[in-house]
């Protein structure tokens, strides 16, 4: 899978970044139609990390991602396999973090997230190994 958008670094010393995440959610799907995009969390350090919104495989959007004018362009290679994947609803995010995927106490390589108007959410996470 190849993941292509535009990043942004988030602080997450809170989880005061799900506010600034929808913000750029706003922002990015103002240009493209949200059940098109893909969020993508990546790098962790103790107090930020990176994430990027943009599209996987499918890149007929793509040129509006890129003159949105939100961040850095990157393309990022992302494997394959070992994906575990929850479904829910947006406004339960963060405990889908915490309780599905032990947030505080797992090192994530990658996370993807999905979310459409109707208040769902697909989120799917790579743990280092």
């Amino acid at each position: 899978m190849i993941f292509k958008g535009v990043k942004i670094k988030v602080s997450c010393a809170t989880w005061e970044q799900i506010e600034v995440l929808g913000d750029f959610w706003s922002l990015m799907s103002s240009n493209v139609e949200m059940e098109k995009l893909v969020g993508l969390g990546f790098n962790w350090h103790n107090d930020s990390f990176e994430y990027a919104i943009g599209l996987i495989d499918r890149y007929d959007e793509l040129d509006r991602i890129i003159h949105s004018n939100a961040g850095e362009y990157i393309e990022i290679e992302l494997p394959d396999r070992g994906w575990r994947t929850q479904k829910g609803k947006t406004e339960a995010i963060q405990k889908i973090y915490e309780d599905e995927f032990d947030c505080y106490n797992t090192r994530f390589k990658y996370e993807l997230e999905k979310f459409d108007k109707h208040g769902n959410c697909e989120i799917s996470v790579n743990v280092e190994k």
